[in-house]
């Protein structure tokens, strides 16, 4: 079984109410929330219906700003629900292995100027990475 479908990785210093909200939106989604060994992390393991999130299940992740990490890999993400993603301006990891995510859905991320780690799925040509690598310096993309 494919656990770890999805990975959020959210830094505590005590979340608001409407991140509190964001969290159950996410849990009703299958979302199990685990303490993180360092006590300051919360990981949320997706159960292997990970493929039946779309663009709109993303929604939650608007509210919760201080994630820095998240993989949606073998999930039904397309180009459209990268725009939820746009504010996560901590985030520092974020994989999208096994999605249709194509080129034309990378401008919705070249914003994330903290992204040091993007794992990109096979159809994304080789001039989108080069373009993307532009606005993310920083960033390994594999």
């Amino acid at each position: 079984m494919k656990r770890f479908l999805i990975l959020i990785v959210l830094v505590l210093a005590g979340c608001a109410d409407e991140e509190q909200v964001a969290l159950e939106n996410l849990r009703s989604l299958g979302v199990r929330v685990e303490n993180g060994f360092d006590g300051k992390s919360v990981l949320f393991n997706h159960s292997p219906k990970a493929s039946k999130i779309g663009d709109d299940d993303l929604l939650p992740l608007l509210k919760l700003s201080r994630v820095e990490s998240v993989s949606l890999a073998h999930t039904s993400i397309t180009d459209e629900g990268l725009s939820h993603l746009g504010g996560l301006t901590n985030l520092k990891s974020l994989t999208l292995s096994y999605t249709a995510i194509t080129d034309a859905g990378l401008v919705h991320i070249k914003g994330l100027a903290q992204l040091r780690d993007l794992t990109l799925p096979n159809r994304i040509t080789d001039a989108g990475i080069t373009d993307l690598q532009k606005s993310l310096p920083n960033c390994k993309i594999e």
